[in-house]
């Protein structure tokens, strides 16, 4: 019964079409709806900004039909990006054929901001992805995308970035080739591994076996062991 009365007030709270429960006032009602609607639409603003700006009056109207119909399978605020991102990917909507790619983009950048995941070492001689990036990859170029530019059509090529916080903790976003994006990839999939091998992997995957492509491979590994993206042994 009480499980009943708790869900039939916040079926009500989420939806003003649904009737308003007895005795409960619906003037009051409708202020808690507010403040609920209020409170979801600030954080999912603050998290996306810039889909908030692309999308203008309907961010907030995505937020009402996120608020109303989705399901969340988590009861923390922190998670509502994720969740948010779930609901677009279950109900895409033609006007913003990029707009899962961007939410997926921004929230990214967040996450590893305020990661309190340990960095492992890994073993001598041995190379692992740092535990503070991520190799991406989308459809759509999600860097460039703002009012001004609202793509209805995937790119030519996909859009390779790698992502990753610096040691200032401070995010940042790089550009990739494919190769260089196959090596961080397969570095973070495989998990810690030799240079050499990850270098032979990538290449044979990629049909590269001459020396200046192994010469490049070795180079871009250095530089993003520089960059912190890649932990040494």
């Amino acid at each position: 019964m009480l499980e009943q009365t708790i869900r039939s007030l916040t079926d009500a709270v989420r939806n003003p079409l649904l009737a308003v429960p007895d005795g409960l006032d619906p003037k009051r009602l409708g202020v808690y709806r507010r403040l609920v609607l209020n409170n979801v639409f600030s954080i999912l603003s603050a998290n996306f900004p810039v889909a908030e700006r692309c999308l203008g009056v309907d961010f907030r109207g995505l937020a009402v039909d996120f608020l109303e119909n989705h399901r969340a399978h988590t009861p923390l605020f922190t998670e509502l990006p994720q969740e948010l991102m779930a609901y677009v990917s279950e109900r895409p909507d033609p006007r913003w054929p990029f707009l899962l790619e961007l939410l997926h983009y921004e929230w990214i950048e967040l996450k590893l901001a305020l990661s309190d995941a340990v960095e492992c070492k890994p073993a001598q001689g041995d190379l692992a992805l740092s535990a503070y990036a991520e190799p991406l990859a989308y459809l759509f170029p999600v860097q460039q995308i703002q009012p001004g530019f609202l793509p209805l059509h995937a790119g030519a090529a996909p859009t390779l970035l790698l992502a990753y916080r610096d040691r200032h903790f401070q995010v940042q976003f790089h550009a990739l080739q494919p190769a260089a994006h196959c090596l961080l990839a397969s570095l973070g999939a495989s998990g810690p591994m030799s240079a050499d091998l990850l270098i032979a992997h990538v290449l044979e995957a990629l049909a590269l076996v001459d020396a200046d492509s192994s010469k490049r491979a070795t180079q871009t590994l250095a530089h993003f062991i520089r960059l912190g993206a890649v932990v040494a042994g």
